[in-house]
This record gives structure tokens, sequence and C-alpha cells, in this order.
């Protein structure tokens, strides 16, 4: 499976620090390690499954995360929904020097190409981060 073949690929996982790898594995299964786009796409899943664990109700006990990986010819989307919280996701204000904090969607927003968020259905938050190649 390359990252050239039209796929979506679905994983719902605890809403634990450990579905982090987890995630990783996904998008480096369905995209191939051959794919250009590799680690900055597994990087900002890291960042985005963090952050719903971290930040939203997915984190609770209990709670899940879904990540879904949908890939074609020279992109990929990797979208993750969680069960949402107060507020809409938004990049942070500058963190102070020396914050370990803040700088998730600051990342996301750097590598990929594209990202944005919107509310799902019941009250879930779904982000989501695009990333484009070439196809030379």
């Amino acid at each position: 499976m390359t990252a050239l073949d039209t796929r979506t690929r679905t994983a719902i996982l605890p809403g634990i620090a450990e579905s982090v790898r987890d995630a990783r594995a996904l998008v480096r299964e369905v995209l191939g390690e051959a794919c250009p786009v590799i680690d900055a796409a597994v990087l900002c899943t890291s960042e985005l499954i963090t952050n719903a664990v971290c930040y939203t109700r997915s984190g609770r006990p209990g709670g899940v995360v879904m990540v879904t990986v949908d890939t074609g010819a020279g992109e990929v989307t990797i979208t993750v929904t969680d069960a949402g919280a107060c507020g809409r996701p938004a990049i942070a204000a500058r963190p102070s020097d020396g914050a370990e904090h803040g700088f998730g969607l600051r990342i996301v927003a750097a590598l990929a190409s594209e990202w944005s968020t919107h509310r799902a259905d019941g009250g879930r938050v779904a982000t989501w981060c695009r990333f484009r190649w070439s196809q030379s």
C-alpha cells in the first residue's frame, strides 16, 4: 500500500496517552515509509491526538478519539475527532520561553498544507490537517 492509492482508514482509540502511538502507527502503515510527507504527517497526528486526550472530554474515563487517514493521489488528510470541550481548538497565545505546552497547533499549522476544525454531530469536534506532495 502506498499513498498513491485512494484509501481511507479509521481507528477508534481510547482517550489515553498510549493511543498516540497507535495513531502514529496507523498513519505510517497507510502512507508507507517512502511517502515524502510521512514524518510531518506522523508528527502532526501526534499533536492532534495529544490535544484531544489532554484538552477534551475524550480524555475522561471511558472517552475515545477517532483518527481517520484519507489518502489520494499526492495528498493525505488526517482527521482527529474528539468528544469536544468548552471551545473550539485554536492556536494558543505565544507560549512563554521555556514552556513545554502550547505548541501543538502551531506545529500543525507550520507543517501541513492546510488545517482546520469544525463541529461534528453530538458536540464532537473534528480537527484535520492535509499534506500534499508532487508525484513527479
